[in-house]
């Protein structure tokens, strides 16, 4: 592990990309030089990557028309009207018997969006310009 990254990474959480857009604000356009001894002291915290699905990937539609591909037309508008309207009237069907089999399904579906993620790192600490 390389010092310099772990005192980037500090920093970066310290300041951001958010603070950065601030600060951007403030400054003109232009090439300057920097000169300048900072003290960094605190606690990084690193936690662990980890596997991690997305639900937002997870497109229920695609299973509906492919549970409802090949019926004819109308059958098919008839049962979405049919399933809006008992919905909206709050009626809410038993699911008791569909439940395991759609969970797995739905399990299956999420695993299939798994993707690796970069563990969370916390800075609690402060940064000072060290005057020479």
């Amino acid at each position: 592990m390389i010092s310099s990254d772990i005192i980037a990474l500090a920093l970066a959480r310290v300041y951001g990309e958010t603070a950065a857009k601030k600060v951007r604000d403030r400054v003109c356009s232009g090439v300057y030089e920097i000169d300048e001894t900072v003290r960094l002291t605190g606690k990084l915290k690193v936690f662990d990557d980890y596997e991690a699905t997305n639900h937002q990937r997870l497109n229920p539609l695609l299973l509906l028309a492919i549970l409802l591909d090949g019926m004819p037309k109308q059958v098919r508008n008839a049962r979405i009207r049919e399933a809006v309207a008992r919905l909206a009237a709050g009626e809410a069907p038993d699911i008791s018997e569909i439940k395991a089999e759609t969970d797995a399904a739905v399990a299956e579906l999420m695993a299939a969006t798994k993707a690796h993620a970069k563990g969370k790192a916390v800075f609690d600490g402060d940064v000072a310009v060290v005057m020479a």
